[in-house]
């Protein structure tokens, strides 16, 4: 799972496929990949269904293409998004953090 800001999914080409991305106002949410989806719900959507991670509560909001990074070696990897969040709001990242 990867901690990212609303301008990761553009900057690595990583286009939105059913849902919708992070906003200001999703603390508790995560946006997860085609293949994560299909393996986790092969006959459902995955919109509004609920993921633990680490203990606390996550609803999938999206789901964007299949990055690629760790399916060639980890076939079984669940590519799986949360928001940063630096407690005021969203950051881009270090350095990039706005209310």
């Amino acid at each position: 799972m990867n901690s990212v800001g609303p301008s990761y999914f553009p900057m690595m080409h990583l286009p939105l496929v059913n849902g919708r991305l992070f906003g200001a106002a999703d603390p508790d949410a995560i946006v997860i990949s085609e293949s994560a989806a299909l393996r986790l719900w092969p006959k459902d959507s995955p919109l509004g269904k609920t993921i633990v991670v680490k203990r606390r509560a996550r609803t999938v909001i999206g789901v964007v293409k299949d990055s690629g990074v760790n399916l060639l070696t980890n076939p079984e990897t669940v590519e799986a998004y949360t928001p940063i969040d630096d407690g005021r709001g969203l950051c881009d990242g270090p350095g990039a953090c706005h209310g």
